[in-house]
């Protein structure tokens, strides 16, 4: 049963959480299970996975940069257990998801992982029809950086337009936030036909 499976690893987990974080969590997968069996008995779903992945809220294109603010780009639900396995997770997690606009025959999810509250990590994921995952790709994260005679850190800014054409610009903050950031790198990505998140080459002509 998902919600004892779920139960265990909350008694195992290397870090502690408050028991609303719990019923939360409870509460999501409950309203995926009961989704699952509803669409069992009508012949359409036989799956947690399905159920939740076929009924997430779809947010809009294009996606311009919230930072850590993820809350912004739209209305995410918490990620059952069974789903976050399949997106390569293990033990506890705190993941919170949004569909986007499918890509031709692919399915696009923007997935937040909580499991540092104050700096989330964001995540574009990519699935077959089948609900397999095809690929990912970090979108937003914040690190810190030692330098030689300074520190601070690292963070992305992340552009996705509406044919899903993927920039992303890492910039160094001092912890002198006087100084304005420093472009680090720039890199641009889209999504192929077999659902494959590539690099291209940026051309500034």
């Amino acid at each position: 049963m998902m919600v004892c499976v779920l139960l265990l690893t909350a008694s195992c987990g290397q870090k502690k959480r408050d028991v609303v974080y719990y019923e939360q969590m409870l509460d999501s997968i409950r309203k995926a299970e009961a989704v699952a069996e509803m669409y069992k008995q009508a012949g359409m779903y036989d799956n947690v996975t399905e159920a939740f992945l076929d009924t997430l809220r779809i947010g809009s294109l294009p996606i311009n940069p919230c930072g850590a603010q993820w809350q912004r780009l739209g209305s995410f639900t918490d990620v059952p257990l069974e789903v976050g396995h399949l997106l390569g997770y293990d033990g506890e997690m705190n993941l919170k998801a949004m569909a986007l606009p499918w890509k031709k025959n692919h399915q696009v999810l923007l997935v937040v992982d909580l499991a540092d509250e104050l700096e989330p990590n964001l995540y574009l994921y990519t699935l077959s029809k089948h609900h397999a995952v095809e690929d990912m790709l970090c979108i937003y994260e914040q690190t810190p950086e030692n330098r030689e005679h300074d520190f601070g850190t690292i963070y992305t800014d992340y552009f996705v337009t509406n044919q899903y054409e993927i920039t992303l610009i890492r910039y160094y903050q001092s912890h002198d936030e006087q100084k304005a950031p420093e472009l680090v790198e720039q890199r641009r990505y889209e999504i192929n036909h077999e659902g494959k998140i590539e690099e291209v080459i940026i051309n500034y002509d």
